[in-house]
């Protein structure tokens, strides 16, 4: 499923995607792209993590990322 055709059902979804800056399967970019399919005022928050490649580190550092959203 691609979560861009449903945007619309999501518009009151909060919603922070955190992409690696190393991430060559899922990069910066496609997160940007699924972010403009939103209103300016609800468009999800995206977050690039230096460092981070798609499989590489996130297990070392949710943690600490979860508290920043909650």
């Amino acid at each position: 499923l691609n979560p861009a055709d449903a945007w619309q059902k999501l518009t009151d979804v909060p919603q922070i995607h955190f992409v690696g800056s190393e991430d060559k399967i899922m990069p910066e970019a496609v997160a940007r792209s699924y972010q403009q399919h939103f209103p300016d005022a609800k468009q999800p928050e995206v977050r690039v993590i230096t460092g981070m490649s798609h499989h590489c580190c996130w297990v070392e550092h949710w943690s600490e990322l979860r508290q920043e959203v909650q």
